[in-house]
């Protein structure tokens, strides 16, 4: 992994931790191994809005196949979905 690569996670990691605490603070402080399926904090439609936000502040754009539970367990599987769909 190259310095800007790191740099690259840290940036998509702080702007996705710092959305999912604004936007849903009843999950209270997000790190990235804050769980977000099963949380009272988020429903479908707050499951679209994540969504949403990834493909408008990333540029990535996502698929059905991305709609998975694997991918939208924690912020760290968000991450990891974002650096797939860009590179």
């Amino acid at each position: 992994m190259t310095t800007d690569t790191a740099m690259d996670t840290a940036a998509i990691g702080g702007a996705i931790r710092q959305y999912l605490q604004e936007r849903f603070p009843m999950l209270g402080t997000v790190d990235n191994e804050t769980p977000l399926l099963g949380s009272a904090a988020i429903d479908s439609l707050g499951f679209l809005e994540i969504v949403t936000f990834l493909e408008e502040r990333f540029g990535a754009v996502l698929d059905d196949d991305d709609f998975d539970a694997d991918n939208l367990k924690t912020p760290a599987t968000l991450i990891a979905l974002v650096q797939r769909k860009l590179s």
